[in-house]
């Protein structure tokens, strides 16, 4: 099946309808182009595998967990220290693009929701947006981005 804008839309769809609110209780990388993801939420824990593969990019929620390596790559660990313990605020996916953007309420150690960060002053339009992802810049936020054309898959983490 082409994973085209209809299909990322009933996808966004769903995740957003499981996963919204949950906090992120483990981030693991099984293979250098997979995320497994544990997420807690009210109705109890869920895996989301994100796979960036050039030949088969997925996205689903699994029961299984898959065994990780004992040293984590370096994409595993900025992950780590930037949304582990967090909130997903938000899914979703602009216009009907093939990209899902993962909105995640960034917590610091002691699991507090981090200081509000200020609005910038070069911003252009006067709004207080993040040109590239429009963000608002008032939330504490992290971005996991998984953006998918064809045999050109990428996954990446905006702070």
């Amino acid at each position: 099946m082409a994973f085209d804008g209809i299909v990322v839309a009933n996808l966004v769809h769903e995740l957003h309808g499981q996963l919204l609110n949950g906090r992120i209780a483990r981030i693991a990388q099984p293979e250098a182009d997979e995320l497994l993801l544990t997420i807690k939420t009210p109705e109890g824990q869920k895996r989301l595998l994100i796979s960036a593969n050039a030949s088969l990019p997925l996205i689903y929620l699994s029961d299984t967990n898959k065994p990780s390596p004992m040293t984590a790559p370096n994409f595993c660990m900025l992950l780590r220290k930037h949304i582990a313990n967090g909130r997903i605020i938000d899914i979703s996916q602009p216009k009907l693009e093939r990209i899902i953007r993962f909105t995640i309420e960034h917590l610091n150690e002691l699991g507090d929701i981090c200081p509000v960060r200020r609005q910038r002053q070069d911003d252009r339009n006067g709004a207080g947006l993040l040109h590239a992802f429009q963000i608002p810049w008032r939330h504490p936020v992290g971005v996991l981005l998984l953006v998918s054309h064809g045999r050109h898959t990428n996954l990446g983490f905006v702070h």
